[in-house]
């Protein structure tokens, strides 16, 4: 068991603030919370992910918290057999992780719109061209760029050539314009055993995505407040991924 709170304050870049890892049945009676460095301005932040969970099982958390990271704030690995499921966080608050609206945001002009496969169809895809692409420090993470109101799956990057290639097709005679890119989480459920956790809270305030359920099981959520958000909640990653269960309130 661990009783009291801690803040760690990245001095430096880093790929990831904290892990924890095989910690089954651990008793957090306090807040974890990981600060990255820069500030809410996407562009002045060079830490990664906030607080990393894998090969963790029924692990209870008076609260974990993320602040001022590229990708996401907490983020639960249950990919590659890493069984990370059960797991009681409590409250979950994040501030600034993730790309998410203006300058909180990585944002590029696209043109040169080559689509593929058949319209209503799984097998259909767009490539553009962009003007910039996010770090590629974020390439593990989920992408969706929004292309005036409409949202999009970034479904490959490449960076050689300048494009992305995305799902579905944009409406058609739209062939060029201004696009936001979407992605880090204030909580992410990575991979099929990041299965069945638990939060009474998650609070998302100027985050890529709010919880972002990419598990096979999905959490129970007591409540999701999302503030200044590319988007609140999304179930799935990829077109073909399956999500059974979870609830929210």
């Amino acid at each position: 068991s661990v009783i009291g709170s801690m803040r760690l304050l990245a001095q430096t870049s880093l790929p990831l603030i904290a892990e924890i890892q095989n910690a089954r049945n651990l008793v957090w009676d306090g807040k974890l919370v990981a600060v990255g460095t820069g500030n809410a301005v996407y562009s002045s932040r060079t830490c990664v992910n906030g607080i990393r969970l894998s090969k963790t099982m029924y692990a209870k958390f008076g609260g974990l918290a993320a602040q001022y990271v590229q990708g996401d704030g907490v983020l639960l690995d249950g990919s590659g057999g890493q069984f990370t499921y059960y797991n009681d966080l409590g409250t979950v608050t994040a501030n600034g992780c993730g790309s998410s609206l203006s300058t909180l945001a990585v944002t590029a002009s696209w043109s040169n719109r080559v689509d593929a496969g058949a319209s209503a169809s799984f097998t259909q895809s767009t490539t553009i061209n962009v003007s910039a692409i996010p770090p590629a420090a974020v390439d593990g993470i989920p992408w969706t760029v929004v292309i005036g109101t409409e949202p999009f799956i970034v479904e490959s990057v490449n960076r050689a050539n300048g494009t992305i290639t995305i799902f579905p097709w944009p409406s058609i005679g739209t062939n060029s314009g201004t696009l936001t890119y979407h992605y880090g989480a204030a909580l992410r459920l990575k991979g099929g055993d990041a299965a069945a956790n638990f939060a009474t809270l998650v609070e998302a305030f100027q985050a890529g995505l709010g919880v972002s359920v990419e598990s096979l099981y999905g959490p129970r959520i007591g409540a999701i407040v999302s503030q200044a958000c590319g988007v609140g909640l999304q179930v799935g990653n990829l077109k073909d991924d399956a999500v059974r269960g979870g609830s929210v309130g």
